[in-house]
């Protein structure tokens, strides 16, 4: 080799040592380690009312059903509300692995969620008679399924979204310009997992709820209080 492809090999390796450098130097290091995914449940008393009467609770929407026979009317005597929006915080750290080059990690991330069930029993059937009772009795059975399906699936969630948040936590190297756009993206997809999740939960939800509003369960709860209005 001649001494001028020596001095040419030589500044080839230099500047290939100066580029790994300094992509070593842009890449961004490990992330900080993953705080968890904490998971606040607030279950609240059920709400009672007792005002509305049986035709006005028969405009809510409700998502269970049962096939009855055509020559069967039920009447209406109470109702279950409640409503799942969840609320989520994530939390950032950021890094400098170069100037002007930043690197963001997602750490940790809070998710609440507020169980605040409504039993509406109609204002036909009021406190101390055999019908209320068993309305009630009728609607709390909702409201204890909802909190055991909660505790069940709970921990569940929490596991999905701390893998979610592990597959996608950190990106950069980039600009500070850049730096909200990226949360954005890393709080989208914790997002878009619990949304799914909670997609998820609601439908086992309706299935357990579906067995308790059966008509076999409606005729025998009406024969509970026959002669006893």
């Amino acid at each position: 080799m001649t001494a001028s492809a020596q001095r040419i090999a030589l500044g080839c390796l230099l500047a290939a040592c100066i580029l790994a450098t300094a992509a070593r130097a842009q890449a961004c290091d490990a992330p900080p380690p993953l705080q968890g995914v904490e998971m606040a449940f607030t279950n609240k008393p059920p709400e009672l009312t007792n005002d509305k009467p049986s035709a006005e609770l028969a405009k809510y929407q409700v998502s269970t059903t049962f096939a009855k026979s055509h020559n069967e009317v039920f009447t209406l005597g109470g109702l279950h509300l409640s409503e799942l929006a969840p609320q989520y915080i994530v939390s950032f750290e950021l890094s400098e692995p170069a100037r002007g080059q930043f690197c963001v990690a997602a750490v940790a991330v809070r998710v609440s969620i507020e169980y605040a069930p409504r039993v509406m029993i109609a204002s036909e059937w009021q406190p101390g008679t055999c019908r209320y009772k068993t309305i009630l009795d009728h609607e709390m059975r909702h409201v204890n399924t909802d909190i055991i399906a909660f505790n069940e699936f709970l921990p569940k969630i929490r596991s999905a979204l701390e893998d979610s948040a592990r597959s996608l936590r950190q990106m950069g190297p980039m600009p500070y310009a850049s730096i909200e756009k990226a949360k954005g993206i890393l709080v989208d997809a914790v997002r878009d997992k619990l949304v799914a999740e909670i997609d998820e939960f609601q439908k086992i939800r309706f299935a357990r709820q579906q067995m308790i509003d059966t008509r076999q369960h409606y005729l025998m709860e009406s024969r509970v209080c026959a002669g006893k209005e």
